[in-house]
């Protein structure tokens, strides 16, 4: 009589593993997927907010021609 017994829940935490596993699984993938998209996200808004660096003005040659004040 305990052999059944003993079997029946064997079955049974059995079916229950493996439905957790399977929940396990999902929930990973899911957990996955919100990381890449939270990673994407702050990734983009970084490169957004990163301000272009400013270019020096180029040489003109006029400006060696005007007239100097302070000579």
């Amino acid at each position: 009589m305990g052999g059944i017994w003993e079997e029946a829940i064997h079955v049974v935490l059995g079916v229950i593993m493996r439905k957790s596993f399977c929940r396990l699984h999902e929930v990973s993938h899911m957990a996955m997927e919100f990381i890449s998209l939270v990673s994407t996200a702050l990734l983009f808004s970084g490169v957004a907010l990163r301000r272009p660096v400013p270019v020096p003005p180029r040489y003109s040659p006029l400006s060696s021609m005007v007239a100097r004040h302070d000579r």
